[in-house]
């Protein structure tokens, strides 16, 4: 909130021993007086000592600490969820049968990164139901809360949208059961692509909810679902890969790898409506639920979002490239995250060895090489445009699809109807 000098005032007692020449006052009483400044016959000129003998009392503290309180109640009587059966005025929400009712609590929302997204998630909803399951779609990326401010929080209709959908309160912890019952849904399951920009929007909700909940985090309320980011086949043989490493270690160290041919899925809108049924018919391999480890999680978070472990963030950056190095250096293959076998992840072990993927590859794609100043997209726009030796202007769509078709961009549009072998 915007602190004026009455907000300060009203925290203040200030005691003046002066004397001041002919005073007047608004009355006999005497308590107020009315005499102008210029009139007083001195001045009191404050030294920088006593400014911050002011300052070390505590005041600006109570002050900052009292506009916190009031900027939370004003948050929280806006953005204030209820347990309701029927919510209105949420555009796209496909809400749950059985959300808001006395079933709430086995009520899981699947929060969706886009509307292509959301039409998987729907798909899927044909095998799983409709009364335990509602699907949301985010518009791209959400808020980092924690260093949001009061108006934009306030103004923001995407987090808005959230806490009405979940009947979230900012004055509750949600530590224990009823207050997890009261509650529009008992669980929470993001749906994001499985490329680094999926991870980001997936660290981004569990930074919302630990920042304003992380009671939340403590309960188990907050899943994931996987899907596949590579798939090979061969014949009626087929196989799914959850992350490139683990497609790298299998192309390594399969004989006739290059035989197979290679889907590779841009997102969630990549697959098709009898995949989806697939993924869904098989919620133990694709829901993995996050499962809170302790003291460790709760700094894993804020190392990742905060503005204060800017310095920290560098380092744990530079630690993980040398980690890297020495492992390729010496044939290891990266530890695989999804394994098949897993059944829960940790917040500090999605932060360190999932998050940290897109932290690494958001500064490859946004800071220019030492060696020809160029950026990577920049470098396959070069390559491909040498590689057609045009002599005349060519417009921007078509070049776009060159690109993805000659330097093995495999994350656009084109994705949904290019298929590749492996040379």
């Amino acid at each position: 909130m915007d602190l004026k000098p009455f907000h300060i005032k009203g925290h203040l007692w200030v005691f003046v021993n002066c004397l001041v020449e002919n005073p007047t006052f608004d009355s006999q009483t005497k308590e107020t007086m009315t005499l102008k400044v210029k009139s007083f016959g001195s001045t009191c000129p404050l030294s920088e000592k006593f400014i911050k003998q002011a300052l070390s009392c505590g005041v600006v503290e109570r002050v900052l600490s009292w506009a916190r309180v009031k900027s939370q109640d004003k948050l929280a009587q806006k953005q204030k969820g209820s347990k309701q059966n029927k919510l209105r005025g949420i555009p796209k929400l496909d809400d749950a049968n059985d959300a808001g009712g006395r079933n709430s609590h086995e009520c899981t929302l699947i929060l969706t990164e886009g509307d292509s997204a959301k039409t998987l998630a729907v798909s899927g909803l044909g095998v799983v139901g409709r009364d335990h399951y509602g699907v949301f779609p985010l518009r791209g990326k959400l808020l980092n809360v924690r260093e949001a401010s009061h108006n934009q929080l306030m103004n923001n209709e995407e987090i808005t949208n959230i806490v009405k959908i979940l009947g979230l309160h900012y004055t509750k912890k949600y530590t224990d059961g009823p207050e997890l019952r009261s509650l529009r849904y008992g669980k929470l399951l993001i749906m994001t692509d499985q490329d680094q920009d999926g991870s980001h929007i997936k660290g981004l909700i569990i930074n919302f909810l630990h920042h304003n909940w992380p009671g939340l985090l403590r309960q188990s309320f907050i899943q994931q679902f996987i899907t596949p980011i590579v798939k090979v086949s061969k014949g009626s043989r087929a196989i799914s890969f959850f992350s490139l490493p683990e497609f790298e270690q299998w192309k390594c160290s399969t004989e006739g790898a290059h035989t197979w041919k290679v889907k590779y899925y841009k997102g969630l809108g990549t697959s098709t409506g009898k995949e989806a049924k697939e993924y869904f018919s098989d919620m133990e391999r694709h829901r993995i639920p996050f499962k809170y480890s302790g003291a460790n999680d709760d700094d894993a978070i804020l190392l990742a979002f905060s503005k204060k472990c800017v310095e920290r963030r560098k380092e744990w950056l530079t630690q993980w490239l040398e980690h890297r190095r020495e492992q390729r250096d010496q044939g290891l293959d990266e530890s695989l995250l999804y394994a098949e076998q897993m059944d829960h992840i940790s917040y500090s072990d999605f932060v360190n060895k999932e998050l940290i993927l897109f932290s690494n590859m958001d500064n490859e794609r946004s800071i220019p090489s030492s060696v020809d100043g160029l950026k990577p997209g920049q470098r396959k726009v070069l390559f491909t445009c040498f590689k057609r030796n045009d002599k005349r202007e060519i417009k921007v769509a078509q070049l776009a699809g060159s690109v993805a078709e000659h330097s093995a961009y495999h994350h656009g549009e084109v994705c949904r109807v290019i298929y590749m072998y492996l040379y």
